[in-house]
């Protein structure tokens, strides 16, 4: 499935005119007998059509040619007239060579669904929102930071072993063989949840008044009893988990109805009172997935939402606005007085169920019944189904086994055709082919033959469905796709899903390739909320944000930032948020290096130290005259993804600029290049070992290169937050100043110096100064981001022959700045998207 070998019949290979005359006189004394460098060899090297390895040497000739890298600047050149006929004729014949093999067998071969791709598929299909797959699957290749190119795939057993079990789980959690469950309506009093409550007195030792029960026993450093109030008064430090535990019983999966009463208070030896302070609570599950965070207001009020529970799961409370100040270590514990979150109850009420059997088990048994299997019945007892949750979570239980139960069918041969023949034809995203129905539909029949109950023998055929290369790869034809191929690289590309009904409907009417309704269509799906799964795995692949939690901020360098998981969770929000608004309001490349907003909430505006912004909600915030922030470059994310948590790295920032902002990746470092240790100590910068390093002349020409933007940005510490000095535990300045009421060890080391100079030879002083730079590059930076959207669109990496189409889409967008909807809506629009 990698690229095709074979691209040319031999008699169909190009020769340019003036390729041997060119690379004999200007190009052999680097490339040729005597001397190959970079391993390239051009005085025997002809245009050979019909070899992909070939065609590459020459592309690469091309563009160092055609950018006026080559010849060298101390070689003899060619005139311009030369110059311009030679990549004229050089590129004439790449892109035919490039076009016949399009016209052949396409431009992108088969391409599987990566791993958000096949979730997100089986999720819509069976009507399970919540499912959880992608984890079960081998890593994606990425290609240029995009997971979709499909040269780079492969297919093997042990991908195959877990398709087959992922498909088991997902078409089990859609079966509704069970009784409709019981909702349930609880509300959990904190003051009772035993892990509260419990005596410390071991752990603590002496206890301040303040912090006894009426009954005499000592409460635990994290929270106090006022009235009916259970007030959390402390983050909790590294010795003790961040999460207070209010239900551990395990509960149906659904989505459940939650209700909080709860305010922020000032907490005063005892005694609670009003505060102009935000606060802000979180809900997990009991595996620590994030379930909803709210604002918690001054005055007493119950807080409503709705969160979906996975089978046996419990829940956790978390403070994630509360300062780590109430501990003093082991063996005592502070009289406080400060800001705390009290909480009253929590309710929950579920499952929610709006019809049973849901859709998911509609779609896979019809209105066939269930009823309760016994040994008389002459079927074979019920396989059990997949538990999706109930073991291995931390804490939980499994659920007391109900009486197996089966689906009743009084024609099972008739039944499973039917049933399966609609389900093909939805997971297929067009007709299925009688042969694969008959291939599949027979696992079914030999199961039903052998007395196997009615769900376990479909199980067997949906799963041959699932595990069909039809199902499991993008099908597509040479040349235009046909409608149903089209609306599958539509709905995947700005859905990450199969089509939904009315672009199914289109494709049956072969409407959907007319442009008006492929603009339309385009429209329509960036306005749905499932547009914002795009937005997720774009920012994903292209930011590396899937890399955010990689590394920690060290606690003794950044001890502000320890167990911040708030902070942690709202950098990437900030994100992924501002790519959304980018496309929303269809905001030119510009953006993406400077703005006059962000995307913030009140924990990010205190990190970014920005005033008037209240609450855990992030929104459009208009900057401050003379702030840092603005676009993509300076957000906290960025900035951490590229450090590794004890120091930041203009290597690693640099390299980040020049490859995912403007397209232009630097070379790998040579062999044996050695890695820059940072001193920690403070005696030297990370600019005085980059200058020892750039003078080994591998490593220099390089470093020119990526070390200037990378300086620009070293105003920026690990997490992203602005700096003067840097933090080291040697030399430097003591800090007076407490963090959770330690002193910190850090000391303020050298001064940051953010200058620089481009390879061109402009100079800037700072990150404003960077942003000059890029921003002279408009066009390069709207490049690649079409570059990498078509590339994430089509499953194949940007070719020779699209760079002219690359091009037309930047003609065509200019007027509008480059707008992201509107390279989005041009690239859907494009020949490369409409062919195979």
């Amino acid at each position: 499935m990698g690229s095709a070998t074979k691209l040319l019949a031999a008699e169909d290979a190009i020769s340019p005119q003036h390729l041997s005359a060119m690379t004999e006189r200007y190009c052999v004394d680097c490339h040729g007998e005597f001397l190959q460098e970079a391993g390239l060899r051009l005085n025997t090297m002809r245009f050979d059509a019909t070899d992909a390895a070939n065609l590459a040497r020459w592309l690469q000739v091309y563009d160092r040619v055609a950018d006026g890298e080559m010849p060298p600047a101390d070689a003899e050149h060619p005139s311009a007239e030369e110059r311009e006929q030679f990549v004229a004729e050089l590129s004439q014949s790449l892109a035919r060579a490039e076009l016949r093999v399009h016209a052949e067998s396409g431009r992108v071969p088969l391409r599987r669904l990566n791993r958000v791709e096949y979730e997100w598929t089986l999720r819509d299909l069976l009507s399970q929102p919540h499912l959880e797959l992608k984890e079960m699957l081998p890593p994606d290749p990425s290609v240029g930071g995009i997971e979709t190119v499909a040269t780079a795939q492969d297919f093997s057993y042990v991908q195959m072993s877990r398709y087959l079990d992922a498909s088991r789980l997902a078409l089990d959690a859609a079966m509704d063989l069970k009784s409709r469950p019981q909702p349930i309506n609880l509300r959990l009093d904190l003051q009772k949840q035993s892990r509260l409550t419990r005596d410390v007195n071991t752990k603590w030792g002496k206890i301040e008044p303040d912090a006894r029960r009426k009954d005499g026993r000592a409460e635990r450093g994290e929270v106090r009893w006022v009235d009916e109030w259970s007030v959390f008064v402390r983050q909790p430090n590294s010795a003790q988990t961040p999460y207070f535990l209010t239900h551990r019983e395990p509960v149906a999966e659904g989505l459940y109805r939650f209700r909080c009463r709860c305010r922020g208070v000032e907490y005063d030896h005892g005694s609670i009172r009003d505060t102009d302070q935000n606060h802000v609570l979180s809900l997990y599950s009991g595996e620590s997935r994030l379930l909803k965070t709210w604002d918690v207001a001054n005055k007493p009020r119950v807080v409503e939402f709705t969160a979906w529970l996975k089978d046996g799961d419990g829940i956790e409370l978390y403070c994630a606005s509360l300062d780590d100040r109430n501990t003093a270590g082991a063996g005592k514990m502070k009289p406080y007085a400060g800001p705390g979150i009290a909480v009253d109850y929590l309710e929950m009420e579920g499952p929610l169920i709006d019809q049973w059997p849901a859709d998911g088990h509609r779609l896979l048994f019809g209105d066939l019944r269930v009823i309760d299997w016994r040994e008389d019945s002459g079927f074979r007892k019920p396989m059990e189904l997949v538990d999706t949750g109930a073991m291995g979570k931390r804490g939980s239980q499994r659920r007391e086994k109900s009486p197996p139960r089966m689906v009743q069918s009084a024609e099972p041969a008739a039944d499973a055709e039917r049933l399966l023949r609609r389900f093909m034809n939805r997971a297929y995203r067009r007709p299925a082919d009688e042969a694969e129905v008959q291939r599949c539909l027979a696992f079914a029949t030999r199961a039903i033959e052998d007395r196997f109950c009615f769900q376990d023998a479909m199980r067997l055929a949906y799963q041959a469905a699932l595990s069909s290369p039809d199902f499991l790869f993008l099908r597509e034809q040479p040349g235009e796709l046909d409608d149903f191929a089209l609306a599958s690289r539509l709905s995947y590309f700005l859905w990450r899903s199969l089509p939904d009904d009315e672009l199914r409907a289109l494709a049956d009417a072969g409407r959907l390739s007319e442009p008006d309704v492929l603009r339309e269509q385009v429209e329509r799906l960036l306005n749905d909320r499932r547009s914002e799964r795009f937005i997720i795995d774009f920012c994903d692949q292209w930011l590396d944000l899937r890399e955010v939690s990689a590394t920690a901020p060290d606690q003794d360098l950044y001890p502000e930032y320890f167990c911040d998981n708030h902070l942690v969770e709202s950098v990437v929000k900030e994100a992924r948020a501002y790519v959304g608004e980018m496309v929303s309001k269809n905001l030119g490349a510009a953006a993406i290096v400077d703005s006059d907003f962000a995307m913030l909430n009140e924990r990010l505006a205190e990190h970014y130290d920005i005033n008037g912004v209240l609450g855990s909600d992030i929104r459009r915030v208009e900057l401050p005259e003379g702030s840092v922030r603005g676009g993509l470059l300076t957000q906290a994310a960025i900035m951490k993804i590229t450090a590794n948590g004890l120091t930041s790295s203009p290597v690693t920032r640099g390299a980040w600029v020049l490859d995912n902002i403007l397209g232009t990746p630097p070379p790998p470092p040579p062999p044996n290049a050695g890695a820059i240790e940072p001193d920690t100590q403070g005696a030297t910068t990370i600019r005085d070992l980059l200058e020892k390093h750039r003078r080994v002349e591998s490593c220099a020409a390089c470093h020119r290169l990526i070390d200037p933007p990378g300086f620009a940005l070293e105003n920026f510490d690990v997490m992203g937050a602005w700096r003067e000095r840097y933090r080291s535990f040697g030399k430097g300045d003591p800090v007076k100043r407490e963090v959770a009421d330690r002193r910190v060890k850090y000391r303020l080391a050298a001064r940051v110096d953010a200058s620089g100079k481009t390879i061109e030879g402009v100079t800037f002083d700072d990150v404003e100064g960077l942003r000059t730079v890029l921003l002279e590059q408009e066009e390069q930076i709207a490049r690649n981001m079409t570059e990498r959207l078509l590339t994430l669109a089509t499953g194949g990496s940007v070719a020779f022959s699209d760079r002219t189409v690359v091009e037309q889409i930047l003609e065509r967008t200019e007027s509008e700045n480059y707008g992201l909807r509107s390279i989005i809506r041009e690239i859907v629009l494009s020949q490369p998207f409409r062919r195979k």
